[in-house]
């Protein structure tokens, strides 16, 4: 679902996954130190859904793991139609480790700039953002998809976003709808996600930055 790269956008860090792991729970864990000597640990925990026997094992460290984390971030891909076992798993997750962790749950529907693809609709890379024609269907394909997993799973709709990872798009809005449901120890970390302009053509970037400077001039 390309956890990797939405870890290093979205925390501007650079973080590597590897064939290492922790006993054999297949549970990886790093901490980024900030300049305000804040930190950043991030858990990732293995997959479920892959087979029954792994399931049982997996789950039981969720239960173990979850209730103490500040967020619980579920990763789908956007133009992937099968919702069904996402919502199973979701809903099994809480079920298990306590309706309690509703409250911290967010999932982020990635890979957005795929959306439209099959019927025509293309990524500007010139500006490193969708066309109007893209954009209007990634915001009506996400929010039908956003009311339903929160119909299915009775993760609250505001808790559930949209983006793409690989073009930096909308981290801000992910960002944020994280910190929100971590609670006051969100608002503590000084995070800024990567920026999607340094991804465009450096055409389109020095035109942004003369439009940005006569703004300032004018004001």
């Amino acid at each position: 679902m390309g956890k990797t790269t939405t870890i290093n956008s979205l925390f501007n860090v650079e973080w590597h996954t590897s064939e290492t792991i922790t006993g054999t729970t297949k549970v990886q864990m790093e901490t980024f130190d900030f300049k305000d000597n804040s930190k950043l640990t991030i858990i990732d925990m293995p997959g479920l859904g892959d087979s029954k026997a792994n399931d049982k094992e997996f789950i039981e460290i969720y239960k173990k793991m979850l209730p103490s984390v500040d967020v619980i971030f579920y990763i789908i891909q956007a133009d992937d139609r099968g919702l069904g076992e996402d919502e199973r798993i979701i809903k099994e997750i809480i079920s298990k480790c306590g309706n309690n962790i509703c409250k911290n749950f967010v999932i982020g529907i990635n890979k957005v700039d795929l959306l439209g693809k099959n019927t025509g609709l293309k990524w500007n890379n010139f500006s490193n953002l969708p066309s109007e024609e893209q954009e209007n269907y990634i915001k009506k394909k996400c929010e039908e998809t956003i009311k339903r997993l929160s119909k299915a799973t009775d993760v609250k709709e505001k808790a559930i976003t949209y983006f793409s990872a690989t073009k930096c798009y909308n981290l801000y809005s992910v960002l944020n709808t994280i910190i929100t449901q971590s609670g006051l120890t969100g608002w503590k970390i000084p995070i800024n996600p990567k920026d999607w302009l340094n991804l465009a053509h450096p055409d389109f970037i020095q035109t942004v930055n003369e439009e940005d400077k006569k703004i300032k001039e004018n004001n």
